[in-house]
């Protein structure tokens, strides 16, 4: 019997063994087709992109946004304005395929100008849209969509453009006092309370209404209304004496124990299960926050932010920009950290520094991402200045990286690129604040050890042992805080 109970487990793995390697062979089967078909869409939009007509080494002025990873370079000697060097960035790379390929050199200056530029009366525009508008220069990188920019540039997508997301701190249980209170709503609560004055104004009236032919005590508004209190909570103070007391009192006590059941229903539920704040998930549940603040980040394309705020009808979204901060991606997320904050920002930008710096072992933070984001502009891309030869050649080669899925690649490429870096650099941070630490601790353990000249002091000493208990127990914040993390 043993021996066949073996042999139906050895079957039994051969068998799943099997299925296993199947598996792995059809996975491997299946990436190599997918990768055989990428490349064949790719080799043939890059040959469809060199028998594009040529441009004859014509020098193109660019106008080109810090906004990583679409475009990314070092601030100008110069100031704004100057001419700059573009670095490992999504737009880097395709200025580069299509010189090559359309036969163009180009200069890159950055904006002089935070202003993207709004129409004047006479039909001229000022700021960014103003040097397109002008002819100062041929082309912007890295911008952004919008009606109001359709009548002064042409332009062209080079890759899908992130979401807008709210970020704020995860639910969290309420306080354990606020469950008394959480029986009820609040319009119960104010019924109940009304309903003892008027109980309580009740019985005074009748009270005294008897004693005008009768001996009977007459009780004062407030000793009435407390004895409707305590009659509600089960500790009667009296009992009534005559018959109109009695009926008052006998509705009373049918009200005090539907009230008492209720209320004590309610808190065995809420003690069960443990309440939590409600997310924010969308612009409708930030507004309705009280005693909150949002920012947006600074770093995202602001103009472009603006137009999508500005041209939404949503009185929900108009009034969160009336209130709306702009701040970096670290000091956002630092004051979400602290409470009552939230911070709107692109996804795949926020990403990064919360894995780095927020993330524990576990792959816990303490963020919430709201479940409702937000498309601001239907792509990123290049705009042309209206009437220029040559849009449509760089139409055409711009269209033949999109549809060969190049420009998807590269910006993931440049994507996963950026996002290690910012990992080496919180990486880098944490090292950084451990050897500090180290070095702080070993000076002064040297200079208050035994031995030392100048602090040789008794080995009971309470100073010096305060001074080492003092080092330790910031070395102990220190790498507690570090190995949570």
């Amino acid at each position: 019997m043993e021996d066949e109970i073996s042999l139906e487990r050895e079957r039994t793995n051969k068998v799943e063994s099997f299925k296993y390697i199947g598996t792995m062979i059809a996975n491997i089967v299946s990436f190599e087709l997918e990768f055989n078909e990428r490349l064949k869409k790719e080799n043939h939009a890059i040959a469809r992109l060199k028998n594009e007509e040529k441009l004859q080494g014509h020098l193109m002025r660019v106008l080109a946004f810090n906004y990583e990873p679409y475009s990314f370079y070092m601030p100008s000697k110069d100031g704004p304005g100057g001419v700059v060097t573009l670095l490992e960035s999504l737009d880097k790379r395709i200025m580069d395929a299509l010189s090559a390929a359309l036969d163009f050199t180009y200069e890159v200056r950055s904006p002089n100008t935070s202003d993207i530029g709004y129409p004047n009366e006479d039909g001229s525009w000022t700021g960014i849209l103003g040097t397109l508008y002008n002819k100062d220069i041929d082309f912007t990188t890295a911008f952004g969509s919008s009606r109001e920019r359709a009548s002064v540039i042409d332009l062209k997508n080079t890759v899908n453009v992130g979401q807008l997301t709210i970020i704020s701190l995860k639910p969290s249980l309420l306080p354990e006092y606020l469950v008394f209170f959480r029986t009820f709503t609040g319009i119960v609560w104010i019924l109940v309370i009304l309903s003892i004055l008027i109980w309580g104004a009740s019985a005074r009236i009748l009270q005294k209404w008897r004693s005008s032919f009768s001996s009977n005590k007459v009780y004062s508004l407030n000793q009435e209304i407390f004895y409707g209190l305590s009659m509600l909570l089960g500790n009667p103070v009296r009992q009534p004496t005559n018959i109109t007391s009695q009926m008052l009192v006998c509705w009373w006590l049918i009200f005090s124990l539907l009230m008492t059941t209720a209320f004590k229903s309610s808190l065995v539920a809420l003690l069960t299960v443990e309440g939590k704040t409600l997310p924010i998930n969308s612009f409708s549940d930030l507004v309705k926050q009280v005693n909150w603040a949002w920012g947006i980040d600074q770093g995202s394309n602001r103009g472009l932010m603006l137009s999508f705020f500005k041209e939404s009808k949503n009185p929900d979204i108009r009034f969160v920009y009336k209130h709306l901060g702009t701040v970096g991606p670290e000091e956002g997320l630092a004051r979400v950290l602290k409470g009552h904050y939230s911070f709107l920002i692109g996804k795949d930008r926020a990403k990064p520094v919360i894995e780095s710096k927020y993330t524990n072992r576990y792959r816990e933070n303490p963020f919430y991402f709201s479940k409702e984001n937000y498309k601001i502009a239907p792509a990123i891309g290049w705009g042309f200045r209206k009437g220029a030869p040559f849009t449509s050649r760089f139409f055409k080669a711009i269209s033949h990286l999109w549809e060969g899925g190049i420009s998807d690649r590269w910006f993931k490429e440049v994507q996963d690129s950026n996002n290690r870096k910012i990992r080496e650099k919180y990486e880098k941070e944490k090292f950084h604040a451990i050897d500090t630490e180290e070095t702080h601790y070993k000076v002064i353990t040297w200079q208050t050890g035994p031995g030392n000249n100048t602090y040789d002091w008794d080995i009971f000493n309470p100073n010096r042992w305060a001074l080492h208990r003092f080092t330790l127990f910031h070395l102990g914040k220190t790498y507690k805080k570090l190995l949570l993390e």
